[in-house]
Formats: structure tokens, sequence, C-alpha cells
């Protein structure tokens, strides 16, 4: 049973935007104007006619929604810059529109956007309990390959990461032991005692013999 209600495909919203053609390229100067009644009531049609067919999922190639119809200034514009601005931007949404029609005329429907869907099915989640769990075999002897061939990237980033931190700190922490006096005495424990290479003079003192 029909309800009444016509469907708005493709070719009802080209058949809505050659009226809306027709009614704007009659419009009295007056009626061009941005505060003008006719004019807020046409592009409020434009409007629900696009979203409406966009719903259905077609891509509308019309910009009059970022178009203001005025000269946007905080000082004082006269009234025929703000004519003249009206009109451009209607004129740029006609030129649209009529390029629409122009399409349609020549390719026809161009039918809704559709997303592309990825190829091949897709796998179903598997279980906690359906997983296979395989059990790591630790040698008696770890070395660094066995390491680097079943750690984890992130495990490695984090150890390497922590060397580098730590070696920082420590040569920060010399440096700065270093410029104290108590570090240099810490230092000085360490330093072998010095030996020096010359002999006393008691070594070469003559020992004259004895008269009798």
């Amino acid at each position: 049973m029909d309800d009444g209600n016509a469907a708005f495909d493709y070719a009802a919203f080209i058949e809505e935007v050659r009226g809306l053609i027709g009614r704007a390229k009659a419009f009295a100067p007056q009626d061009k104007r941005y505060d003008s009644p006719a004019l807020k009531q046409w592009r409020h049609q434009l409007h629900d006619y696009i979203q409406r067919i966009e719903r259905e999922g077609y891509r509308i190639n019309c910009d009059d929604v970022m178009r203001v119809y005025f000269v946007r200034s905080y000082g004082s514009v006269s009234g025929c810059d703000q004519s003249e601005a009206s009109e451009k931007d209607l004129s740029a949404t006609i030129g649209e529109l009529e390029h629409l029609l122009e399409a349609y005329n020549k390719y026809g429907d161009p039918g809704p956007n559709k997303r592309r869907s990825v190829a091949g099915p897709i796998a179903a989640p598997v279980e906690p309990e359906q997983q296979e769990v395989v059990k790591l075999e630790v040698p008696e002897r770890i070395t660094m390959p066995w390491i680097w061939r079943n750690a984890s990237a992130t495990f490695l980033w984090t150890v390497i990461i922590g060397a580098i931190v730590f070696i920082g700190v420590v040569f920060s922490f010399g440096v700065f032991m270093g410029g104290t006096k108590a570090g240099q005495q810490f230092m000085d424990w360490f330093k072998p005692a010095a030996q020096s290479d010359t002999k006393s003079d008691d070594q070469y003192r003559l020992v004259r013999p004895e008269r009798k």
C-alpha cells in the first residue's frame, strides 16, 4: 500500500537542484542580499536537499555551506560592496549546481560511495582456552645469543636503556665527586705510594779511616 511518500533518490535530488537554479537566476537584486528572506529560504532548502542525499551515501561537491554572502569586516562596509560579495557567492554556488546537472546528464547517477571491504575472510577470535601455550625451554647455561633470540623486543630495549642510564649516572657522579675534596681523598686511597728514586745523603757520605 502506497503511503504517499516518494523516495528521495539522486534523480529526485537533481530535479530539486534544477528548480533551485531557476529560482536563483530569477532573483531580484534585493533578493540576492545575505539578509534577504528569499535568499535565506533558498539556501535552507539547498542545504536540506544536500543533507538528505548525503545520508543515502552520496557525496555532493558544493561548498555553499562555507559561504557567508557578505563582507567580513570590523569597519563600515558600503551596501554596494555587500551586494557584490553576496552576488559573487551566489554565482559560485549556481556554477557548482550547474556542474552537477551537466555531470548527471552526461554520466547519469554516480552511485553512493561504498567503503572498500577487506579482502578475504576475517579470522574469528581465538578463545583463551583454545590458544596453544608453548613452553620455553631454558638451557643450563644462559648465553647472550640465547637471550637475544628468545627475549622480547621490549625487554631488550629496557635493558639497553637501563644500561645507558646507569652508565650516565655513574659517570656524572664520578665527575661530581672528582671536583670535591672528599672525592679527591677517596681517589688518593687507590694511588700507589710514591717511591723516590733519589738516594739519601747518608748513602753518599764518605767514611774516613780512623788514625792509629
